[in-house]
């Protein structure tokens, strides 16, 4: 048993030299790119000397190997609902349709510089990118693209054309069962040497089990492409009055990165499987690749859970898509490591301290004690509890609060009367969250915790996960820089108050003629005027960058100037203000709306922990709207820095469970594990 002078000198070194966070945690295997952010997708699928044509399709590539064609997931955010960032998409899901496909490929099109659009086409959504003098076609949702004779990727445009041409030519193939008869005629190829020439070239067509087939088995050249591209761009007026009203930017936002951070008894445990869990449902549709695998074939065509393609054309080494894992917090009670773990600790003893009770007490019982955690994640959180092993006076109590928009505002959990283990159930209040904090206040003389763990479940994709291959894989782990976010993104209708946050959680203030008006966006209610909302952020450590993301729209009838979006932020309380960016008229095309990044790097001299964030509009005509808007404040982790890291593979090789432990200690280390079979992956654990 350890003495009292043991554990008091574990406390005094726990809060002196140890790290309290360790941040950015990644563990990348050279078999699987990186893709926990827009700059690392960049390094792993951008190179020195590419070409514009090339980086067009690597980017439709990396979207298409992340996307599994189904139906979205809903975080009730964005302005349409669906999940449209393109890391998160990536990291977190996995699948989505083929709006947010298309606006995937707009988004790191626009991070290489190329300029890119959507386009809806007959129930379809496709995208653009414009390189060498032209637009061109990638849909990364039906995985395809067109290439011309003459080596060149073929546009919307050119496609309608073609297609509308050659259904003029056959009115007798006028419904969707005479073109899967013609398609299938002549064993499968009479859609390649008899339909429109520009689709014969189609690289993914019929690479899988049944000839005129798109990869993902959903479409095919009748049911989808002969069908979406019956649209003569001369006569065409179904799209607002004409061919040209079909493209437009796809609504997206952008700001989400991957930073696990781990603190002395953390975990984060993610499985290459599933438990059949998900973030729709609470209300919405469940993606049917919950039970798909990328290996085996399945006993009726076009099964929507057939994932097979994934790893013959794009060589996905997870046996599956959606994967559900746990990040769990055990704070270090005994030896006070609970301290740097935490946001707010006050009037709280270790057993040590006060000699004797449990490991974590009310060290004066005239007052309350109080513990707040925060547990914020890169995943996204399915379910969770409160366990704990409790100490209770006879006239004490344990009162448990939960807040999701950073201690604004708080929801009772439940109380805890008596001693003994106790679980209380937090998935109704953390369902759909990425960051939430827990309130403990202790009440009596002798009150406690001998054990506490906040866990949770989460949903995560499998395809990004650093899977072992057969022979032998190289991981690399790093971690840092010492950087936490405080995000502030909420739904811009007030109707998704509930089942997920809106933007008034955040209590903006300052708020003049901006607000809600009856659609799904944050609009401004002066017709031709000013308006004005302030979003104040405050942060455990002092913000080093705000970055902001949005999707917004800003009409000046034609006179360029009149009408924009200014974001400004301060550091001391409004007494000057930074200009982040101004954005300015959306027209033509960009008539819905455009998307735009904004950052600001806070000089050393005006950091502070606190940040007033404020958009100011100006109005001459029409509407003045903000779909999604998204703020990312990151800051310096007070208690930041490198500590060991025990990182965790599990996986079997013909039916025999493997497992290889790491403990890394420094910033950045390689090793070498080596597979004699090929794997089937189990999980990644990566703990204090």
């Amino acid at each position: 048993m350890r003495t009292l002078l043991a554990l008091v000198v574990a406390a005094v070194s726990a809060c002196a030299g140890e790290a309290g966070v360790v941040s950015n945690i990644l563990v990348l295997s050279d078999k699987v790119a990186d893709v926990s952010s827009i700059e690392a997708w960049k390094r792993s699928f951008i190179t020195d000397g590419m070409s514009d044509a090339d980086k067009a399709l690597a980017i439709w590539r990396s979207v298409a190997m992340h996307q599994y064609q189904n139906d979205p997931p809903q975080e009730f955010l964005d302005n349409q609902e669906n999940v449209s960032d393109v890391i998160k998409l990536m990291n977190v899901y996995g699948y989505s349709f083929c709006g947010i496909a298309a606006s995937q490929i707009m988004a790191l099109s626009r991070a290489c510089g190329l300029e890119a659009r959507a386009c809806t086409v007959n129930n379809h959504v496709v995208a653009e990118i414009f390189h060498d003098d032209a637009w061109h076609l990638y849909d990364a949702s039906l995985i395809n693209y067109f290439p011309k004779a003459d080596g060149r990727i073929a546009s919307v445009t050119e496609m309608c054309n073609e297609v509308s041409l050659w259904r003029r030519a056959h009115p007798e193939l006028d419904d969707e069962a005479k073109l899967v008869a013609f398609m299938n005629g002549d064993g499968g190829t009479r859609w390649k040497t008899q339909g429109p020439e520009i689709l014969s070239r189609c690289p993914t067509i019929s690479v899988m089990d049944r000839a005129g087939f798109y990869p993902a088995n959903s479409h095919s050249w009748a049911t989808g492409t002969m069908q979406e591209y019956a649209i003569d761009p001369a006569t065409d007026s179904a799209e607002g009055g004409s061919f040209a009203a079909r493209f437009r930017d796809q609504p997206y936002v952008t700001g989400h990165r991957m930073n696990l951070q781990l603190r002395r008894g953390e975990r984060i445990v993610r499985n290459w499987s599933n438990e059949g869990r998900h973030v729709n449902e609470r209300g919405g549709s469940p993606p049917t690749c919950i039970g798909g695998s990328t290996s085996e074939p399945k006993a009726v065509f076009g099964d929507l859970t057939d994932l097979r393609y994934s790893a013959r054309l794009f060589g996905d080494l997870a046996p599956g898509r959606v994967g559900n894992g746990r990040h769990e917090y055990a704070p270090p009670l005994a030896d006070g490591g609970f301290r740097l773990g935490a946001l707010q600790a006050d009037n709280l003893a270790t057993s040590a301290e006060a000699k004797g009770g449990p490991a974590l007490q009310v060290k004066d019982p005239a007052a309350p004690a109080v513990l707040v955690v925060r547990m914020p994640s890169s995943y996204v959180f399915l379910d969770g509890e409160v366990a704990a092993d409790a100490v209770v006076a006879p006239t004490g109590r344990i009162d448990v609060e939960l807040s999701r928009n950073h201690g604004l505002d708080w929801t009772a959990v439940g109380s805890i009367t008596t001693s003994g283990a106790t679980a209380l159930k937090t998935g109704d209040l953390v369902h759909r969250a990425y960051d939430y904090r827990v309130r403990f206040t202790l009440h009596g003389a002798g009150t406690g915790f001998e054990k506490l763990v906040i866990g949770n479940l989460i949903q995560h994709s499998q395809r990004p996960l650093p899977a072992l291959g057969q022979g032998e894989n190289t991981l690399t782990m790093t971690t840092g820089p010492a950087q936490g976010t405080i995000t502030l993104f909420g739904s811009m209708n007030p109707a998704n108050a509930g089942r997920g946050q809106v933007y008034a959680d955040f209590h903006p203030r300052d708020v003049d003629q901006i607000g809600f008006r009856g659609g799904p966006e944050l609009a401004m209610l002066a017709d031709n005027g000013t308006g004005s909302i302030t979003f104040p952020v405050t942060a455990p450590g002092n913000i080093e960058r705000l970055r902001v993301g949005v999707f917004y729209r800003c009409r000046a009838q034609a006179k360029p100037g009149v009408a924009n979006w200014t974001f400004r932020a301060s550091t001391d309380d409004g007494a000057t203000w930074h200009e982040v960016g101004v954005l300015g008229d959306t027209l033509g095309d960009k008539a819905w709306g455009t998307a735009a990044n904004l950052a600001w790097d806070v000089p050393a001299e005006r950091r502070a922990t606190r940040m007033l964030v404020r958009i100011d509009g100006r109005n001459h005509w029409g509407a003045m709207l903000i779909h999604n808007l998204r703020l990312d404040a990151d800051y310096d982790e007070p208690s930041g820095g490198i500590a060991p890291v025990k990182v965790s593979y599990a996986w079997s090789e013909g039916g025999q469970a493997k497992s290889a432990v790491r403990t890394v200690e420094k910033a950045e280390e390689r090793w070498t594990i080596t597979c004699a079979e090929k794997p089937t992956m189990t999980s990644i654990t990566i703990e204090r």
